[in-house]
């Protein structure tokens, strides 16, 4: 393989270092000093005089980074040729340009590996093609140490089988063999994933820009977007300043119009928010890796094989480190104590306005603790001297994942911004994006990088306490059901019984800004000790489900999204969004949004309060994102102008009170005692009545199948509700999440964002009598031409068996074999304390009942039996069984 071309900017920075340069104004160093660094790294390809923009364009990109090209690029592949990329300063200014430019199918979330994926191919395929990309497909293995990173590493490698991803887990003498320059003390496995590599991120942002350019699509350089201005129709007037060069003079100025606008801002996509009048959680990061000076082992071992060394990634010591040239480049990922937020010191604005293609000084003392780690990992770096130290500036969101799609409350204002990982992300996020504009709809289901996952109650505070802890924590061990403590509690988002609970022993999980109880602790001192087996809380949401059995139970479940929509035209506007019949009035029922290619966006509890008004309940992550999908349909079905949609989800707080006591206990309190009798209060009813004087909005449903109730409420009247509700019964059982999902399982309750996404239809999910195809609904076509096809997968109950012994239950994406043959994967599981069996949901190619699959849990197989039905009766059915007997 050919060497890596260092970009021009790096040799500019290690004479930076070598000789001490002075830093320029705001504290950064500036590798742009002299004109011929400047034109060594002009965009190839792009004459620099200029002509005039054109007056309207379909699509106007704001940022030139490699997220920005690749979106110009998949527009032109989509035939959307009037489109025009505006970029303040040279292409792949600001972050781009200084990435460490690592590509790896490696990944531990789900859906996101289609971005790697794509990403790797294409750079393979351009560069199998003759376009000197710099990409070196080198390998990376991951190093393990014993413990809880051995649990972790089996459970990837099941997920990497659903993926069918080339993966290997392999031994310390493997390792040593395929990189034998390291010293392995300590090192129990490795992981292996023989694709992975690196790649130039100038020449590969370049290569996206001139075949975007071959296409039709326009690029300015020097081009400042200085405002954004939307108009009635929704389109967008956007004002650019033409600039003389990076951080000139003005020299013209233009007003184009745009149908929609794409942020890919990078740094300055904050800024680029504002001007849409649109919040963004980002702040920005330094980000330094360091390069030594040849090292003649690493120049030995890449003439004698003829490939670079693999990237290795020390999970421990928390860093990467990968051949560059004929040295070693190290990149950490220091601690939220000694990472630096680049606001902390230069820029307490943000980024210079003339800033463009500089760094920050390196800092040696913050790399000390990784580089010498690194040392004792590859004992040749220790006598290599230092070249360079890069340290630039990396825009992140709270959770290090990238904002892209639209957002809530604005037209054609579509975010590309906050990519952590943007060189392994940038490829696949362009055309994932593209097929999300022009299809109305995103190709999977990727709500961790939806915008929607974050919303007013995401301050800046709590901003830089995600973005320390998130960057900080890079390299630990994920868990299933983890907890992440920084920023916490969010007072806006904390209910008026959040310190109640807390002294009742409440262990919180954190849902769109909302803490709710996941267990009580009522041992004292378990609290919080996460596991990917049975842990100290296994004991503790056994004892809840108890005592809800024997008598009944309280949570706050406040975190549900919640929204009002009324009007003249409501009723038929829910009619053609919901797949299901609009209820009577007084009544409620379970409803599912469908997007247009018949999958499943949303999962809603539709009440009817009056004749066009409706009250409607979702999942307590989904505020944004349903907002947002209602707000487009009822934009393009033209709906009436008094329509209302409105989340009302900060005003309104719930309890949930369930069991078989559950009627007493309300009827004891409730200023109208014969409205809850069984004949009066029928199952998904919903009644506006007072307890102890609070009105309430009681709806006859829970989560758990038992006999319940969740009781709607203004926020200012919760402590007073909970606190008559606690006195007057004593034995109300306080009960958090983990019980309510040992109840769920059992009783076959799916979960939204977890056994039904965008990547299912409502068919596979078997939610087929929610779904009335005598009416018509938006996704409606689609799904008859799949039930035409046969849907294939199916959504399957599995009673999981034999894992008492190693404590292990699903906790979701795991594989499904039945005959040796991978056929399908789990969405969620647990444990269902009432049955005293580990149960897992899933879907499987191979679904007849009584058929005996296999399901990998940390690396061991178990039988999973597929069940015809849920495991256990709902209350409601139990009723109906029981009228059904002969007397």
């Amino acid at each position: 393989m050919q060497s890596v071309v260092i970009p021009f900017a790096r040799q500019c920075q290690s004479s930076l270092v070598r000789t001490a340069l002075p830093a320029a104004s705001g504290g950064v160093s500036s590798l742009y000093s002299d004109r011929s660094c400047r034109a060594a790294c002009t965009t190839r390809g792009f004459a620099t005089d200029r002509k005039a923009p054109a007056r309207q364009y379909s699509a106007c990109i704001i940022g030139g980074g490699v997220v920005g090209a690749s979106t110009l690029y998949h527009l032109g592949l989509a035939g959307v040729t009037d489109a025009v990329l505006f970029e303040k300063a040279e292409l792949t200014a600001g972050s781009t340009w200084h990435a460490a430019g690592l590509v790896t199918y490696y990944h531990g979330g789900n859906n996101l590996r289609n971005w790697h994926k794509y990403g790797v191919q294409m750079a393979k395929k351009w560069q199998s093609e003759g376009t000197p990309l710099g990409f070196h497909e080198t390998g990376s293995i991951r190093l393990l140490e014993a413990g809880d990173r051995m649990d972790e590493t089996q459970y990837q490698m099941g997920k990497s089988k659903i993926w069918h991803q080339d993966q290997h887990l392999i031994s310390p003498d493997e390792v040593r063999r395929l990189h034998p320059l390291c010293k392995l003390d300590g090192v129990v496995a490795g992981v292996y994933n023989p694709g992975d590599g690196h790649i130039d991120p100038s020449s590969f942002t370049n290569k996206f820009a001139e075949e975007a350019r071959a296409m039709g699509g326009t690029i300015f350089k020097h081009a400042e977007v200085v405002d954004l201005d939307q108009l009635p129709n929704g389109q967008w007037d956007v004002t650019v300043n033409f600039l003389s060069g990076s951080g000139g003079d003005i020299v013209d100025k233009h007003v184009v119009k745009a149908d929609f606008i794409i942020n890919a801002g990078g740094l300055w996509a904050d800024r680029v928010a504002d001007m849409a009048d649109v919040y963004h959680p980002l702040k920005h990061i330094q980000h330094q890796y360091l390069i030594t000076e040849s090292i003649p082992e690493v120049v030995e071992y890449q003439k004698t094989t003829g490939h670079q060394l693999p990237v290795l990634r020390d999970l421990v010591g928390s860093y990467y480190l990968r051949q560059e040239r004929d040295g070693i480049l190290i990149g950490p990922y220091e601690s939220k104590e000694s990472m630096c937020m680049a606001m902390d010191r230069e820029w307490k604005e943000g980024p210079p306005k003339d800033f463009a293609s500089e760094l920050f000084p390196g800092d040696l003392d913050r790399l000390l603790p990784h580089i010498e780690r690194a040392t004792e990992l590859v004992p040749v770096v220790e006598t290599a001297g230092i070249k360079a130290i890069v340290n630039g500036p990396v825009s992140w969101p709270p959770d290090g994942n990238a904002l892209l799609g639209p957002v809530p409350n604005k037209k054609n204002y579509y975010a590309a911004c906050g990519f952590s990982y943007g060189i392994a992300h940038g490829p696949g996020a362009g055309k994932y994006l593209v097929d999300w504009i022009l299809q109305g709809e995103p190709p999977y289901e990727l709500f961790e990088t939806d915008p929607t996952r974050y919303g007013d109650w995401t301050t800046p505070a709590f901003t830089d306490a995600k973005i320390r802890e998130t960057y900080g924590f890079n390299n630990i061990i994920v868990y299933p059901n983890e907890e992440r403590m920084a920023g916490r509690p969010l007072p806006e988002r904390t209910t008026p019984i959040y310190e109640r609970l807390k002294k009742q022993g409440a262990q919180f999980g954190f849902h769109s800004g909302w803490e709710t109880p996941n267990w009580f602790d009522t041992q004292e001192g378990h609290n919080y000790e996460p596991s990917f087996r049975r842990t100290n809380w296994h004991e503790a949401v056994a004892r809840e489900v108890q005592g809800i059995n024997a008598y009944a139970g309280i949570a706050d479940v406040s975190a549900f999204a919640k929204f009002v929509v009324e009007g003249r035209g409501a009723a038929a506007f829910l009619d053609k969004v919901l797949a299901n019949r609009l209820p009577k009035e007084g009544r409620g029922n379970l409803s599912h949004m469908i997007t247009p290619k018949g999958k499943i966006h949303s999962e809603v509890t539709c009440v009817r309060t009056g004749e066009t008004s409706f009250y409607l309940i979702s999942g307590s992550d989904a505020e944004g994102h349903d907002l947002r999908w209602l707000q487009t349909q009822a934009d393009r079905l033209k709906c009436e102008k008094d329509l209302r949609i409105e989340s009302v989800t900060d005003n309104m707080c719930v309890l949930a009170v369930v069991g078989p006591k559950s009627r007493e206990v309300l009827q004891s309190v409730a200023d109208h005692p014969e409205a809850f009798d069984a004949a009066n209060f029928k199952f998904m009813q919903c009644k506006e009545d007072t307890l102890g004087g609070v009105p309430v909005r009681a709806i006859r449903v829970s989560f758990t199948g038992e006999l319940g109730w969740e009781l709607h409420h203004l926020k200012e009247h919760q402590a007073a509700l909970y606190d008559l509700l606690k006195r007057d019964h004593p034995k109300l059982v306080d009960f958090g999440a983990y019980a309510q999902n040992s109840f769920r399982l059992e009783k076959g309750f799916k979960v939204f964002g977890k056994d039904m996404l965008r990547d299912h239809s409502p068919l596979q999910a078997r939610m087929d009598p929610f779904i009335k195809f005598d009416k018509d609904f938006i996704g409606k076509d689609a799904l008859l031409q799949k039930k035409s096809r046969g849907v294939g997968e199916m959504f399957v109950y599995l009673d999981v068996q034999g894992t008492d012994a190693d404590r292990v239950d699903s906790v979701g994406n795991e594989p499904l074999y039945h005959n040796g043959e991978l056929v399908g994967y789990t969405t969620s599981g647990g444990y269902g304390h009432t049955l005293g069996k580990s149960i897992a949901f899933g879907y499987s190619r191979v679904h007849q009942p009584n058929t005996t699959l296999k399901v990998a849990l940390l690396g061991t197989e178990y039988d999973a039996v597929v069940r015809e039905k849920p495991l256990a009766d709902t209350q409601p059915m139990r009723e109906r069984k029981k009228a059904q007997e002969p007397a």
